[in-house]
């Protein structure tokens, strides 16, 4: 959060982080807001350029409208700059406006868990005219890429469940909801 910080993304104080992401290829979350002279999303086409290796997540891709379209052209010519769908406001389309302008793999699922429900994120996202599979890269799997995680693989037919220990048998007239009989 530079605006927290009270200080700009592109500062000087912040030029080793940015070149140790550079040098290990790590990716780097941080918080834009349009219009915001120190984590406006501009501001990442510069530092992407600079710093090439490193994997800039745009976190809320610039929250407003006018930061949305921002971090959307900042993302078209920088190819380490990634599109976050982490925010409160988001209109129908956006997830579609994202992947048509820097494709399915640099667009990631996030939430602000706790602070706001995400039960309609999760809706825009599962609702959007978009292929399976790219809601599978935008929910999780550009997100186990980006961090370097490997990608769970179905396990082959699992062996049917055997317990140890067999259940007694219940009697005939047994119901769950029925009260204990006196002794």
């Amino acid at each position: 959060h530079p605006t927290t910080h009270d200080y700009a993304a592109n500062g000087p104080d912040y030029r080793p982080m940015w070149a140790f992401a550079h040098e290990n290829r790590l990716p780097v979350l941080v918080h834009t807001w349009g219009g915001d002279p120190l984590c406006g999303p501009m501001l990442f086409s510069d530092i992407g350029r600079e710093f090439p290796g490193a994997r800039i997540i745009l976190g809320h891709s610039g929250a407003s409208v006018s930061g949305i379209r921002e971090s959307i052209a900042a993302a078209t010519v920088r190819p380490n700059l990634i599109l976050d769908l982490t925010k409160s406001f988001m209109h129908q389309g956006l997830a579609e406006e994202m992947v048509a302008a820097v494709g399915p793999d640099r667009v990631i699922f996030g939430t602000d868990i706790p602070f706001i429900d995400c039960r309609s994120q999760v809706g825009y996202v599962a609702s959007a005219r978009l292929s399976e599979d790219d809601k599978r890269r935008i929910f999780g799997l550009n997100a186990l890429d980006l961090f370097g995680l490997s990608t769970p693989q179905p396990s082959p037919d699992p062996a049917p469940c055997s317990r140890s220990h067999p259940l007694p048998d219940r009697p005939a007239n047994f119901s769950p909801h029925a009260s204990p009989s006196p002794p």
